[in-house]
Formats: C-alpha cells, sequence, structure tokens
C-alpha cells in the first residue's frame, strides 16, 4: 500500500514538473493540449487526496501555475488588443486582488484549519464520514436487538 502511494505521490511530481517547464504563452499554443491534458490528470486524482493528503499540495500547486499561466495569457491579449478602456480593466484587477485576499482569508478560518489539519479538504467530507459511522451504528445496534 505504502509503494501504491508513493508512485502515486512520484507522478503526481512529475505532473507537476512537467506543467512547470512547459511555455503555454501565446508563442507556444500548440502545448496548451498538453497542459490541459497535465491538468486533467491531475484532477482525477483529487478523489484519492483522501488516502493520500500529500497529492493535494501537488494538485493545488498544479492549479495555481496553469490559473497563473492563464491569467497572464488572458492579460496579454488585453493588453496588447486593448480590448477594455484602462478604467474597467483597472477595476477587473483590482476585484481578481479582492477576490484572492478573499480566498487567502477563507483559508486562514479556524474550522478550515482545524479541517486540514485532519486531513478533511472540506466539511462535506467530514460530515459523509459522519453520516457514515452513524449508519453503522444504527445497523450495529439494530443487529444487537435482533439477537
Amino acid at each position: 500500500m505504502r509503494r501504491i502511494k508513493e508512485k502515486l505521490v512520484q507522478h503526481a511530481c512529475q505532473l507537476e514538473d512537467r506543467l512547470m517547464n512547459i511555455d503555454y504563452s501565446l508563442k507556444c499554443p500548440d502545448n496548451v493540449s498538453i497542459v490541459q491534458e497535465i491538468v486533467k490528470k491531475i484532477e482525477s486524482m483529487r478523489d484519492l487526496e483522501r488516502s493520500v493528503p500529500e497529492l493535494e499540495k501537488h494538485r493545488q500547486s498544479v492549479l495555481q501555475r496553469f490559473l497563473q499561466c492563464t491569467q497572464t495569457v488572458f492579460d496579454c491579449i488585453q493588453t496588447t488588443f486593448n480590448l477594455q478602456d484602462k478604467y474597467v480593466y483597472r477595476i477587473k484587477q483590482e476585484l481578481k486582488n479582492l477576490e484572492e485576499i478573499k480566498k487567502a482569508c477563507n483559508d486562514l478560518h479556524p474550522a478550515r484549519i482545524f479541517l486540514r489539519k485532519h486531513h478533511y479538504s472540506d466539511i462535506n467530507i467530514l460530515n459523509g464520514e459522519i453520516e457514515e459511522l452513524k449508519t453503522r451504528q444504527k445497523d450495529a445496534l439494530q443487529v444487537a436487538a435482533t439477537e
């Protein structure tokens, strides 16, 4: 089991390294499909994070890099072709910055810190486990009552 986990983490690390070394700017449009495939593969590992928490770090890193590079390309297109006036562009940039601050603040919420500390990516996973335990307990009580 440990070897499988190590292989999964190694594969995620390789995907992350591949993404970091690919240029998918406007100069290399052919690389976009490669990047898309990498993101798709790393996202497919999301369900395994519960068993292999180390995968989350690699997935987050890949997504962060993908979003950052994609935004850079869009910003370049925006500036090159001056698709909006500067005021609207500045407001959108400010909104984007505020959304990033909001996300960072949400990550600092004590409940989220507690969940991450106990290897839960969100409250729904914890709620699912609680419901599963309740169901098992109820089934065990029914079995005990029939005996």
